[in-house]
């Protein structure tokens, strides 16, 4: 039941008064503070269980109201309600360093519906591998496939539902392909003659690329989630109570537990206390990016220091809150209009025709007041190497100020671009223990060099699609940039003084493991350390997402819905989505401006051309699999030079191709006995025709390679020997790292260059470890790879058989003792047994030389700062593995380890969908991978002149 006011007289049960409140109207099993997008939600899916009564708490007015009704529901009253602080918190940023000083508007919505009641409408989810990055950072099961089923399950899409959209949801969204206004079409042409794909569902299969946006528009009428979530069937029942006018203080609690919230009159006339309402079940914090926070930290929860030093009595510490926050930071770029079709018309300078719009709209539902006016964008990568959009784009047929009023006098229109993947990070904290106090609100714009970078290149290639011919009839001057700003400087001082918010902070309450510092809630938006209190809002994204944020707020609501009511998670959705085939080496677009306008700078890539390519005899196909497919995809050629042991496997490849097509000459195979071998990796390195080297094998062999090269100046791709680190933390799960030691230290009976080889045990588990370990190598299986069951095999000849006998007498020559193995096998002289090490320590060889056997050399450490140093204390840096539970640690030491490539809690480094290769004496360059292809092109500059 919808209350217009909390402090108003209501007659009707469940209301609230300041002067007499009853036992019964004071709780409720659920107290939902914020009716935003996310408070709408929950609202009616917590309410639909019969059995809560549910309590929704707004400090703005209704959207009921007959003003206020026909004011937010139609979407052509965007400019003006934006501003308007009857709807709006307009809060204002502190003084941005990068930004000439200046302070930023930030509106968020205050009014029923919140942001989503006064945005511009636009329904973007974001990337894919946005919520890949969720998964990653420890928001488990919030990945792609976990989300999409909930994006479709709030939305019915006027084109209906396909793999990717949703018929039966309450969130209406639909898409205009033929608008009245011509421009929208010329922005999508002019920006595919830049070289950028047209993508018909930018929320669909394939997001890169520019095309028609959705809108959450319905029949000429916003669409907010108060419209569609709080409809008057949902407001019609007994257990739900909508309070607007409401004005939360703080959140109360009982130890460690909250309880419920205090709360006031948003227009305070009397000196009355505050009331308070007590949550049975749960209180759930839905107010935003920034109230969230605000409001947590105003209730004792975040970081204690702060809060002593402002005055509020400290709850719970955890420094999380309010830090690590988002934003997307962009600038518009106006050029006038030749043709008077622009909505100059429907500015303030023609308050007749801005007048008749209404009408329109009121009467039938038709006319300019129909739409937001922003139907047409992109996603586009703003230079190579970024696998997915980072930038995107907006056309507006008009002109505005950085407050998005149509103000200008005279037709233009102009192309909003704004960066997605910022690495700056900013914060809210409180200015005073004051509710009423606006907080500080720092978001750091351009604080990092990338950011700054980014958003220049985002300039210039939106000044390309400007330059478009599809633009050529409408297109007039430039007017802010004008044509004199050109270089990077003029670039960046233009940015400086005109940059401004997209209007999507998020991450100031993020999401993950209970472990992360740097985390709020856990992937059931349950707050750290206390109990009955959840945050299901934008500050709990984990990363800000490349697109708006009301459709993944919605989603993030709909999903959390489910988790608090104990309702089964939809079935996962397993969908194809695009990624660009050359995200590493290429974008659309020309990627540089030419200092004259007579001129087009293109970049190209192409082949480096003959390839020789040295494989290794234990895993022949895989290796060369790692090189074919980018080196093919190049349109390189190769010879090819197998490892004297394995010569059959290469020429056997070699015929299947000439089987299936290749052409003769594509792939070459030169064998030789290992007398030879040295012979024919001369004639390679010294060829002129060859352009590049490729070799796995030993970094003795790899370093004369690279020599050997130098005379010719080629390409070399080294993947050469290893020591790799495998360390088990005192949190660990003993159990996975046992498993993942067997898998790692045994495949191949050792003879792997990724294979673990100094094996490092928390000293407070190492005698269980030890233990465990030993009674599982002593299960093994010794014998004939081509026999059942058998997990053991030989060593490939007796040099290196002599060689791990050599280490492992070293080792207890210099007091290592033998748990297990150290011996050749009965079987026959090529098998070593499996070997436990311990007492091991840095005075063996087995501490600097690769095994390449099956031997473990057990070592022991302290604390973390003494392992990563251990670890680190070797020239070689091909593969790491490390366990622990504790997710801020598994950040930290994947960054500390010299590993090419490291596993955590996983033996899996090695994979054709990722980069393989290693630092330090371990190798040189990529291999597999999109960003394998970069080892097998060229970059080619090409400048053409005289366009003019």
């Amino acid at each position: 039941m919808l209350r217009h006011s909390l402090w108003s007289s209501l007659p009707q049960r469940r209301a609230l008064s300041s002067l007499s409140i009853t036992a019964k109207t004071k709780e409720f099993d659920y107290v939902v503070v914020g009716g935003g997008s996310a408070g709408c939600v929950l609202a009616n899916r917590l309410s639909a269980d019969s059995s809560n009564s549910v309590l929704l708490l707004e400090t703005g007015p209704s959207d009921r109201g007959l003003t206020d009704s026909i004011r937010l529901a139609m979407p052509g009253m965007l400019p003006v309600n934006f501003v308007d602080d009857r709807y709006n918190w307009d809060y204002m940023t502190e003084p941005q360093k990068h930004l000439n000083g200046r302070r930023l508007s930030w509106p968020r919505g205050r009014v029923l519906g919140g942001s989503s009641s006064i945005n511009a409408m636009i329904y973007s989810r974001g990337h894919v591998l946005d919520y890949e990055d969720w998964q990653a950072a420890g928001a488990y099961g919030w990945g792609y496939a976990d989300c999409l089923p909930y994006f479709r399950k709030a939305q019915t899409h006027a084109l209906g539902a396909n793999d990717y959209r949703g018929d039966d949801g309450p969130l209406q969204v639909t898409r205009r392909t033929q608008p009245d206004q011509p421009l929208f079409q010329a922005f999508i042409d002019a920006a595919v003659q830049a070289g950028y794909p047209f993508t018909d569902d930018v929320n669909g299969y394939q997001q890169e690329g520019v095309g028609w946006l959705d809108l959450t528009i319905h029949k000429g009428e916003r669409s907010s989630a108060s419209a569609a979530y709080l409809t008057q069937s949902v407001l019609d029942r007994e257990n739900l109570t909508v309070l607007t006018g409401s004005f939360v203080n703080k959140i109360l609690f009982e130890g460690k537990k909250a309880v419920g919230v205090e709360v006031e009159p948003h227009q305070v006339s009397t000196k009355e206390a505050p009331t308070q309402i007590r949550a049975m079940k749960e209180v759930i914090l839905s107010s935003g990016a920034i109230n969230s926070p605000q409001l947590l930290m105003l209730s004792g929860v975040g970081d204690a220091q702060h809060l002593k030093e402002v005055g509020v009595p400290v709850v719970h510490h955890l420094p999380a809150v309010g830090q690590n926050m988002e934003d997307h930071l962009g600038a518009y770029l106006h050029v006038t209009c030749k043709k008077p079709i622009t909505l100059y018309h429907s500015t303030p300078h023609f308050p007749h025709k801005m007048a008749w719009i209404g009408i329109q709209w009121l009467a039938s539902r038709s006319g300019p007041g129909i739409s937001s006016h922003i139907e047409a964008g992109g996603f586009f990568r703003s230079a190579p190497g970024k696998r997915r959009p980072d930038v995107k784009w907006q056309f507006v047929p008009g002109a505005t100020d950085e407050r998005r009023q149509v103000l200008r006098d005279g037709h233009a229109m102009m192309l909003h671009c704004a960066t997605l993947r910022a690495t700056s990070r900013g914060f809210i904290k409180l200015r005073s223990a004051d509710p009423r106090e606006s907080p500080i609100i720092q978001p750091n714009y351009l604080d990092t060099e990338s950011d700054r970078v980014n958003l220049r290149n985002s300039v210039r290639l939106t000044r390309e699609v400007l330059a478009q011919e599809a633009f050529e009839e409408f297109r007039g001057d430039a007017i802010s940039p004008t044509e004199s700003v050109q270089s990077d400087a003029e670039i960046d001082a233009w940015i400086r003084q005109h940059a401004a918010t997209d209007y999507h902070p998020s991450s100031t309450n993020r999401m993950g493991n209970d472990n992360d510092a740097n985390t709020v809630v856990d992937p059931q938006a349950r707050v750290h350390g206390l109990e009955g209190l959840r945050i299901v809002d934008a500050s709990i994204m984990p990363n800000n997402v490349s697109g708006n944020l009301n459709a993944p707020t919605i989603m993030v609501a709909e999903k959390t819905a489910d988790l608090i009511l104990g309702i089964a998670a939809l079935p996962k959705a397993g969908v194809p989505v695009y990624e660009s085939r050359n995200w590493e080496t290429s974008q659309s677009g020309f990627l540089v401006s030419p200092s004259q306008p007579s001129q087009k700078i293109i970049i190209t890539k192409e082949p480096v051309g003959v390839c020789g390519i040295m494989t290794p005899w234990n895993f022949p196909y895989a290796i060369l699999g790692l090189n074919l497919a980018p080196l093919l995809a190049a349109g390189c050629t190769l010879v090819i030079k197998p490892a004297s042991e394995t010569p059959l496997s290469m020429l056997a490849l070699a015929r299947l191709a000439e089987d299936v097509g290749f052409p003769p000459g594509l792939i070459n195979v030169v064998t030789a006995s290992r007398d030879k071998s040295d012979e024919i990796a001369r004639m390679l390195t010294s060829s002129k025709d060859v352009r590049k080297i490729s070799f796995v094998g030993s970094t003795k062999v790899g370093k004369s390679l690279m020599r050997q090269s130098a005379a010719t100046v080629k390409r070399v791709s080294l993947r050469l020997s290893g020591n790799a680190p495998f360390i088990v933390f005192n949190d660990a799960n003993m159990e996975q790292a046992l498993n993942g030691l067997m898998e790692t230290k045994f495949s191949n009976s050792g003879q792997v260059c990724i294979a673990s080889n100094r094996i490092f045990i928390h000293s407070s588990i190492y005698d269980e470890f030890t233990t465990k370990l030993v009674e599982r190598v002593k299960l093994l299986k010794m014998g004939s790879p081509l026999e059942h069951g058998v997990q053991l095999g030989p060593l490939i000849d007796t040099s290196v058989v002599k060689k791990v006998s050599e280490l492992v007498d070293d080792a207890v020559q210099h007091g290592a003792k033998v748990l297990s193995g150290g011996k050749t096998s009965k079987l026959g002289k090529n098998f070593y047994e499996a070997t436990v090490l311990t007492n091991v320590d840095e005075s063996m060889h087995v501490w600097q030389e690769e095994i390449f056997g099956p031997v473990v050399p057990l070592f022991t450490f302290s604390s973390e700062e003494e392992v990563v140093r251990k670890a680190n204390d070797t020239p070689m840096g091909l593969a790491g593995y490390f366990y622990t539970r504790d997710v801020a640690r598994m950040f930290r030491v994947a960054s500390e380890l010299e590993c090419g490539m490291v596993g955590v809690n996983s033996s899996m480094v090695k994979h054709v969908g990722v980069p393989y290769g290693g630092v330090k004496e371990s190798g040189i360059g990529r291999e597999g991978s999109p960003e394998g292809l970069e080892e097998y092109l060229e970059t080619k500059m090409v400048c053409i002149g005289g366009l003019n």
